[in-house]
Protein backbone atom coordinates (compact mmCIF):
# COMPACT_ATOMS: atom_id res chain seq x y z
CA UNK A 1 0.00 0.00 0.00
CA UNK A 2 1.38 3.37 -1.03
CA UNK A 3 1.65 6.32 0.99
CA UNK A 4 -0.61 8.04 -0.53
CA UNK A 5 -3.19 5.39 -0.11
CA UNK A 6 -2.27 4.90 3.44
CA UNK A 7 -2.97 8.87 3.89
CA UNK A 8 -6.15 9.25 2.35
CA UNK A 9 -7.40 5.74 4.42
CA UNK A 10 -6.14 7.66 7.61
CA UNK A 11 -7.94 11.12 6.67
CA UNK A 12 -11.04 8.34 5.69
CA UNK A 13 -10.89 7.41 9.82
CA UNK A 14 -10.68 10.93 10.73
CA UNK A 15 -13.49 12.11 8.64
CA UNK A 16 -16.51 9.67 8.67
CA UNK A 17 -18.72 12.96 6.76
CA UNK A 18 -16.26 12.30 3.25
CA UNK A 19 -18.10 8.56 3.20
CA UNK A 20 -21.13 8.09 1.52
CA UNK A 21 -24.21 7.28 2.81
CA UNK A 22 -25.69 3.60 1.73
CA UNK A 23 -28.91 1.76 2.77
CA UNK A 24 -28.39 -1.60 4.25
CA UNK A 25 -26.35 -4.18 2.04
CA UNK A 26 -25.30 -1.94 -0.82
CA UNK A 27 -21.98 -2.21 -1.54
CA UNK A 28 -20.65 1.07 -2.76
CA UNK A 29 -16.96 1.39 -4.98
CA UNK A 30 -15.24 4.58 -4.63
CA UNK A 31 -12.21 5.67 -6.42
CA UNK A 32 -9.16 6.72 -4.23
CA UNK A 33 -6.89 9.07 -5.35
CA UNK A 34 -4.41 6.57 -6.44
CA UNK A 35 -6.80 5.64 -8.92
CA UNK A 36 -7.38 2.00 -6.95
CA UNK A 37 -10.96 1.06 -6.25
CA UNK A 38 -11.82 0.55 -2.52
CA UNK A 39 -14.53 -1.05 -1.31
CA UNK A 40 -16.93 1.19 1.50
CA UNK A 41 -18.64 -0.65 3.89
CA UNK A 42 -20.78 1.63 5.44
CA UNK A 43 -23.62 -0.45 7.83
CA UNK A 44 -21.76 0.03 10.91
CA UNK A 45 -21.38 3.84 10.72
CA UNK A 46 -24.36 5.01 12.53
CA UNK A 47 -26.44 3.31 15.06
CA UNK A 48 -28.72 0.42 13.93
CA UNK A 49 -32.19 1.96 12.75
CA UNK A 50 -31.27 5.47 13.59
CA UNK A 51 -32.13 7.42 9.98
CA UNK A 52 -29.39 9.70 9.06
CA UNK A 53 -30.07 13.33 8.45
CA UNK A 54 -28.79 15.70 5.81
CA UNK A 55 -26.70 17.31 7.77
CA UNK A 56 -24.66 13.16 7.64
CA UNK A 57 -24.29 13.42 4.06
CA UNK A 58 -21.01 13.91 2.38
CA UNK A 59 -20.86 17.09 -0.17
CA UNK A 60 -18.70 19.78 -1.08
CA UNK A 61 -18.94 22.97 0.55
CA UNK A 62 -20.10 26.12 -0.88
CA UNK A 63 -16.71 27.61 -1.47
CA UNK A 64 -15.67 24.42 -3.49
CA UNK A 65 -18.64 24.45 -5.54
CA UNK A 66 -17.74 27.75 -6.68
CA UNK A 67 -14.50 26.92 -7.22
CA UNK A 68 -15.70 23.66 -9.55
CA UNK A 69 -17.81 25.78 -11.37
CA UNK A 70 -16.12 28.75 -11.99
CA UNK A 71 -12.53 27.90 -12.09
CA UNK A 72 -12.49 24.23 -13.16
CA UNK A 73 -15.13 25.14 -15.73
CA UNK A 74 -17.72 22.62 -14.80
CA UNK A 75 -20.47 26.03 -15.14
CA UNK A 76 -21.96 24.61 -18.43
CA UNK A 77 -21.09 21.00 -17.85
CA UNK A 78 -23.23 20.30 -14.78
CA UNK A 79 -24.10 16.77 -15.94
CA UNK A 80 -19.55 16.17 -15.69
CA UNK A 81 -19.63 17.77 -12.46
CA UNK A 82 -22.27 15.54 -10.89
CA UNK A 83 -20.41 12.51 -12.38
CA UNK A 84 -17.06 14.10 -10.49
CA UNK A 85 -18.96 14.29 -6.80
CA UNK A 86 -20.66 10.94 -7.68
CA UNK A 87 -17.35 9.57 -7.75
CA UNK A 88 -15.80 11.76 -4.66
CA UNK A 89 -18.85 11.11 -2.61
CA UNK A 90 -20.83 8.33 -3.39
CA UNK A 91 -24.28 7.56 -5.04
CA UNK A 92 -26.06 10.39 -2.60
CA UNK A 93 -24.20 13.68 -1.42
CA UNK A 94 -25.40 16.85 -0.60
CA UNK A 95 -24.92 19.92 -2.35
CA UNK A 96 -25.18 23.69 -0.67
CA UNK A 97 -26.14 26.21 -3.24
CA UNK A 98 -26.96 29.66 -1.18
CA UNK A 99 -29.40 28.66 0.66
CA UNK A 100 -30.47 25.65 -0.98
CA UNK A 101 -29.85 22.52 -0.14
CA UNK A 102 -30.46 19.35 -2.88
CA UNK A 103 -29.69 15.67 -1.67
CA UNK A 104 -28.62 13.99 -4.95
CA UNK A 105 -28.98 10.93 -5.60
CA UNK A 106 -27.27 8.76 -8.61
CA UNK A 107 -27.68 5.44 -9.06
CA UNK A 108 -31.03 3.57 -11.04
CA UNK A 109 -31.47 1.28 -7.28
CA UNK A 110 -31.48 4.66 -4.89
CA UNK A 111 -33.35 6.90 -7.57
CA UNK A 112 -36.21 3.86 -8.25
CA UNK A 113 -36.29 3.61 -4.24
CA UNK A 114 -36.90 7.59 -3.80
CA UNK A 115 -39.86 7.77 -6.43
CA UNK A 116 -41.25 4.63 -4.39
CA UNK A 117 -41.42 6.46 -1.45
CA UNK A 118 -43.34 9.12 -3.19
CA UNK A 119 -46.78 8.15 -3.19
CA UNK A 120 -49.30 8.33 -5.30
CA UNK A 121 -49.20 12.04 -6.03
CA UNK A 122 -45.97 13.07 -5.87
CA UNK A 123 -45.33 16.68 -4.95
CA UNK A 124 -42.74 18.52 -7.97
CA UNK A 125 -41.16 21.16 -8.05
CA UNK A 126 -41.77 24.19 -10.93
CA UNK A 127 -39.87 23.61 -14.13
CA UNK A 128 -41.15 26.57 -16.51
CA UNK A 129 -38.10 25.95 -18.91
CA UNK A 130 -39.09 22.19 -19.46
CA UNK A 131 -42.55 22.89 -20.01
CA UNK A 132 -41.43 25.65 -22.60
CA UNK A 133 -39.70 23.57 -24.01
CA UNK A 134 -42.08 21.19 -24.43
CA UNK A 135 -44.51 23.23 -25.35
CA UNK A 136 -42.43 24.15 -28.35
CA UNK A 137 -42.01 21.43 -29.29
CA UNK A 138 -45.53 19.77 -29.14
CA UNK A 139 -44.32 16.90 -26.73
CA UNK A 140 -46.24 15.17 -23.28
CA UNK A 141 -44.54 16.79 -20.17
CA UNK A 142 -43.94 13.59 -18.34
CA UNK A 143 -43.10 12.73 -14.98
CA UNK A 144 -41.22 15.85 -13.90
CA UNK A 145 -43.35 18.33 -15.31
CA UNK A 146 -46.99 17.76 -15.11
Amino acid sequence: MGSSTTRALRLQALCPRTLPVARPGVELRSRGSSGLNQTLNLQADIEAGKTKSIDDLPGPSLATTLYWLFIKGYADKSHLLQDVQKNLFGPIWRSRFGSFDIVNVASPELIEEVIRQEGKYPLRCDLPHWKEYRDLRGQAYGLHVE
